[in-house]
C-alpha cells in the first residue's frame, strides 16, 4: 500500500518500524513475570513516536506550542498506552501461562 499511494501511511510505517526494531533489542533481558520492562519501554516509544510526529507534522510548519501538545495530546495518549499496557499484558500473561501448564 505504501508503494502505490502517498500520504500519511508510509510517514507512520517509518518510524512504527524504527521503533519495533528498536524495542526487539530488548527481547535477549526481557523476563515474562516483570512488567517494567515493557512499561518502560511502552513510555519511551510512546514519547519518541510523539516527537517524531510533533518535529514533522507541526513544527517543520512553524507551530511551536509544545506545552499544548504535550499537555493536550502526549500525556493522554501516554496515560491511555499505560493502561491499556498494564491490562493487556495481565491478561496475555495469564493466557500464556494458562496455555502451557
Amino acid at each position: 500500500m505504501d508503494l502505490f499511494y502517498s500520504g500519511p501511511f508510509g510517514f507512520y510505517t517509518l518510524i512504527f518500524i524504527t521503533i519495533g526494531y528498536a524495542n526487539g533489542f530488548f527481547s535477549k533481558i526481557y523476563y515474562e513475570e516483570y512488567i517494567t520492562l515493557p512499561m518502560v519501554m511502552c513510555v519511551i516509544s510512546e514519547l519518541i513516536y510523539h516527537l517524531y510526529i510533533y518535529v514533522f507534522r507541526f513544527l517543520i510548519r512553524g507551530k511551536l506550542s509544545v506545552g499544548y501538545y504535550v499537555l493536550h495530546i502526549v500525556l493522554p495518549s501516554l496515560v491511555f498506552s499505560l493502561m491499556v499496557t498494564l491490562v493487556l499484558y495481565r491478561f496475555f500473561f495469564t493466557a500464556s501461562r494458562r496455555m502451557n501448564e
